[in-house]
């Protein structure tokens, strides 16, 4: 059992809900490229994807936000749903910087949240076994 089992399991045994907050909220200038880095596709899907699905496999997870920017709300809800993205509850707009966005996806977890991953949508190499270590 890993370091985050071990700790969502520590009250008597009751499994702990935990939320996961993905920053999507980039322009991708250094990206030279057009769209926003989080839909920059790699292999077919956008890199944005990519992240969702491994809090999607995780079963530490049991929601995800994405924090984007507001013009992207509905482009961000219809590519995550559209993947299969089951566990995102809300899409959020962001800040005027990423700490702002951090506290404004942080704020929009389910209040019965025990535990929050946040993590930035375009680093796409993440996976379940990196979660649940």
């Amino acid at each position: 059992m890993g370091k985050l089992s071990s700790l969502i399991r520590a009250a008597g045994g009751k499994k702990r809900f935990n939320s996961a907050v993905l920053l999507a909220a980039g322009n991708g200038s250094r990206m030279n490229d057009d769209r926003a880095k989080q839909f920059i596709e790699i292999r077919g899907l956008p890199v944005m994807v990519r992240s969702a699905m491994a809090f999607e496999q995780s079963p530490e997870i049991h929601e995800i936000v994405v924090v984007t920017r507001a013009a992207d709300i509905e482009g961000c809800t219809k590519i995550l749903r559209d993947h299969g993205i089951t566990k995102l509850t809300r899409v959020v707009a962001g800040g005027s910087t990423r700490q702002e966005s951090a506290k404004l996806g942080f704020d929009a977890v389910n209040p019965a949240c025990d535990f929050v991953a946040i993590h930035d949508a375009a680093r796409c190499l993440l996976t379940p076994d990196n979660i649940e270590a």
